[in-house]
């Protein structure tokens, strides 16, 4: 009889880089809004989606942190978002 796969892929994916040493685990996932500037002075363009952190997922990032970590991934500066919300997605 075949052995389930649940408990092998579980295993696999708890610890990958035994098998496969180019994955990494997955990263702490948030649900976030926030504004970015836009180019006309006086508006602000709204964004709000899931977003995944390379950070572990015990670190606790501050507000600046995570708007520094957005303005990089949209190549802006930290002083061009503002972060309206941002909690962890369990």
């Amino acid at each position: 009889m075949a052995q389930p796969l649940t408990p092998i892929l579980w295993s696999r994916a708890q610890n990958p880089g035994g098998l496969f040493p180019n994955v990494q685990t997955m990263r702490a996932k948030y649900y976030t809004r926030f504004l970015l500037c836009s180019e006309e002075p006086g508006f602000a363009d709204e964004y709000s989606g899931v977003v995944e952190l390379n950070h572990g997922v015990d670190q606790v990032l501050e507000p600046k942190e995570i708007e520094a970590v957005l303005a990089l991934n949209f190549q802006r500066d930290e002083n061009e978002v503002e972060l309206l919300n941002w909690s962890r997605i369990h």
